[in-house]
């Protein structure tokens, strides 16, 4: 996945106080539960070294969110990883319920490796639910965030064919099939658009199987090329009777099998490369090797890689190193240790390389389980 998003966090001056809570309020005990893990959290940055103030905006932001959640009438996110630095809440973002333990940290640079993991099979996607009048789209960004809501509504003019059985019967058939063609033509121009701007790696496409037949005849090829068509979900009151979470597993599906298929295609480049002794690195020493030479394009993170692993960092990104004397012999006199996870995916955040977990069950070309170490990187050069 693409780490953009998360330079300004590490590019921010440390420390960092870096926290993991579980939010979701669909229990009636969920507010005192909550309060009690806050507490909890604030003794352990208090315990860390970290000022008063870190627990305090932590404590704050996580209170705001319950109050807006509740005037949703929702339970909120399941999880929550939040990040205070300098002065400011750096970093604030849901996670979906992957079983990610609770814990605060006080350290050099903020642990985000969990984050990563929790959204590596996502991707940008847009969904589609089409009738015969328009369609409902929604767009969602890498981490299954949803950036834009649009709904299309044609003209329904003539939009059922009627059995008149008269001179007039071909003519409102023709106005009928025109009207179909045009409004799946205005929510094709709104799809595409969409694609676009989240550069959607998948649209899943659900609703009337007319409408979602002529609206792949309007689509852009680009669009076209990333389309699936599921059979649940409908639009407006073809809605009734719709068993919600039956669509959002089959969109869910969809997205998941996507970012599956793209990793393998992106481990297979890794694999030809490593056999041939081209631009790849495996193992820790030899990745925290690339990734103080700038040489990360893309992070392969095995599920059972200690992230805790001890490293050495220096004030910019890219000074990594396994040991202090490794680091000083780099030239860097001020050397803080620090999670070897969390120094890697500093350095591929800013040097623009993608970070990516391996499933132990990902089929391999050579057969072999896994990476040494269990981390490997595509390198640029």
């Amino acid at each position: 996945m693409r780490l953009t998003h998360l330079r300004p966090v590490f590019e921010a001056d440390g420390p960092f106080a870096t926290v993991y809570l579980r939010t979701n309020r669909a229990t009636a005990t969920a507010a005192h539960e909550i309060d009690v893990r806050l507490r909890h959290v604030s003794e352990q940055l208090a315990q860390a070294g970290a000022p008063a103030e870190a627990a305090e905006a932590i404590s704050q932001a996580v209170n705001e969110s319950a109050q807006m959640t509740t005037q949703l009438n929702g339970s909120g996110p399941e999880e929550r990883v939040l990040v205070w630095a300098g002065g400011a809440l750096r970093f604030d973002a849901a996670l979906p319920d992957t079983g990610t333990d609770e814990f605060a940290c006080w350290e050099p640079v903020p642990r985000l490796m969990p984050y990563v993991r929790a959204y590596s099979m996502t991707v940008p996607h847009v969904v589609a639910v089409v009738n015969r009048a328009g369609g409902d789209l929604m767009a969602f960004d890498a981490l299954g965030r949803i950036c834009e809501v649009e709904s299309v509504d044609g003209s329904t003019f003539h939009l059922r064919k009627v059995k008149v059985g008269d001179w007039a019967h071909l003519r409102y058939l023709h106005h009928t099939e025109e009207r179909w063609k045009a409004n799946a033509k205005d929510v094709a121009t709104a799809i595409d658009r969409l694609v676009e701007e989240v550069a959607a790696e998948r649209l899943v496409v659900a609703g009337d199987v007319r409408a979602r037949e002529k609206l792949r005849d309007e689509l852009s090829t680009r669009s076209a090329s990333v389309m699936a068509e599921i059979d649940s979900g409908g639009r407006g009151g073809e809605s009734a009777g719709i068993d919600e979470e039956a669509f959002d597993n089959a969109v869910n599906d969809e997205v998941t099998e996507t970012a599956r298929h793209s990793l393998e295609e992106r481990y297979a480049i890794y694999e030809q490369r490593l056999g041939k002794g081209g631009a790849a690195a495996e193992g820790l020493a030899d990745v925290v090797a690339a990734a103080g030479q700038s040489q990360l394009d893309t992070l392969f993170i095995g599920e059972d890689f200690d992230a805790d692993h001890p490293a050495w960092i220096g004030c910019d990104a890219i000074q990594v190193a396994l040991t202090r004397d490794e680091l000083k012999r780099l030239g860097v006199d001020l050397a803080l240790q620090v999670p070897v996870g969390s120094a890697l995916l500093r350095a591929a955040v800013c040097t623009d390389a993608e970070a990516h977990f391996v499933p132990n069950e990902l089929p391999t070309a050579t057969g072999e389980a896994g990476m040494r170490d269990n981390i490997g990187a595509l390198l640029r050069y």
